[in-house]
């Protein structure tokens, strides 16, 4: 309120006094010498996020350093592209190497393989763009080539026995097993992967 207003003791009427009024205009009374206090300053109200950009969560500052295919991300990087041109001469050797005798084994493997070559492709295309789907799409392919050599690896067992054959499929599967433990715990932990894979 302004300090011109006066409050009647009386009958508790608030009077404006600009016109130099000197008596309640509701009751007639005397009105007090001293006029009412200025109203206090409202406190500003808190910052409420209004817009859908205050609402979207802080992203946090990553070290510029870090940003970027370097460091230990180069490994997966080779092996991608690398896949990705070795990838059909391997579909192919499979496919010419297949034949009735060991069809059981050679045909599921052939379209593992192929499924895989898909799959490579899509998580490059993630990787190389530094899309934060990369990281998903990657372990996931990691998981699933482990459950699919070890499909594989007993598939092998039941098909070959205890032969060549067999050897052939058992190095590579423990290969794929560990490496693919050990990227993916890379994948999730790195400062850098979360660093770079965020658009």
């Amino acid at each position: 309120m302004k300090n011109n207003m006066k409050l009647c003791s009386k009958c508790g009427n608030i009077n404006e006094i600009s016109l130099g009024q000197t008596s309640c205009f509701r009751c007639g009374a005397e009105l007090p010498e001293e006029s009412l206090p200025d109203e206090p300053e409202k406190p500003s109200p808190p910052n409420v996020p209004t817009t859908d950009k205050d609402l979207e969560p802080s992203i946090p500052q990553h070290d510029p350093r870090l940003v970027g295919i370097r460091g230990w991300l180069i490994v997966p990087a080779i092996v991608i592209g690398l896949s990705l041109i070795v990838g059909p001469f391997s579909l192919i050797s499979g496919f010419t190497n297949m034949s009735s005798v060991d069809a059981v084994y050679t045909v599921p493997a052939f379209i593992v393989g192929t499924v895989f070559y898909i799959w490579i492709w899509v998580a490059a295309i993630r990787f190389f763009k530094k899309r934060s789907t990369a990281v998903r799409t990657l372990i996931q392919l990691m998981l699933t080539r482990i459950v699919a050599s070890v499909c594989l690896f007993i598939l092998g067992m039941v098909v070959y026995g205890d032969s060549d054959e067999l050897k052939m499929i058992f190095i590579p599967s423990i290969v794929t097993v560990f490496s693919s433990f050990i990227w993916i715990l890379y994948l999730k932990k790195s400062k850098r992967v979360k660093a770079t894979f965020r658009n």
